[in-house]
């Protein structure tokens, strides 16, 4: 990734991690210019992130085959500069905690306005990152 900033027109490389099809669909129609790859499958995420190498990997924690937070812990150690912002709707202290642990950018309730949850991908992308307060 270079050190200049992700700004509002600059093409960020994304891959969406969300196993419910609607919702994956959705977040892919927003960030269509953006999107490099997509799964359905918690055992999807570190192949498809290695194989199209993503500035932003977005990933939802409760996924089939393997849940987001793992992934977001291999892909810090085998794509360090992917970033991860986890969207979900499972927010529990645990997932706070582990989200943390694995060093993610920004940790987002599916419930946000799209507004927020694309500058939290854009904050993502910048070198600096993006933390959601609190």
């Amino acid at each position: 990734m270079s050190d200049e900033p992700a700004e509002a027109g600059a093409v960020i490389r994304l891959l969406v991690a969300e196993d419910t099809r609607i919702l994956r669909e959705t977040l892919v129609t927003l960030f269509s210019l953006e999107v490099v790859a997509q799964v359905a499958a918690g055992t999807g995420i570190v192949p498809a992130a290695l194989e199209h190498r993503p500035d932003v990997a977005l990933l939802d924690i409760g996924m089939p085959g393997a849940d987001g937070l793992s992934a977001a812990v291999e892909l810090a150690r085998r794509l360090p500069d992917c970033k991860v912002v986890v969207l979900t709707a499972l927010e529990t202290p645990d997932n706070r905690r582990r989200a943390a642990a694995a060093g993610v950018s920004g940790f987002l309730l599916k419930g946000v306005p799209a507004a927020t949850l694309i500058d939290a991908v854009r904050s993502a992308a910048r070198p600096a990152g993006f933390r959601q307060p609190g």
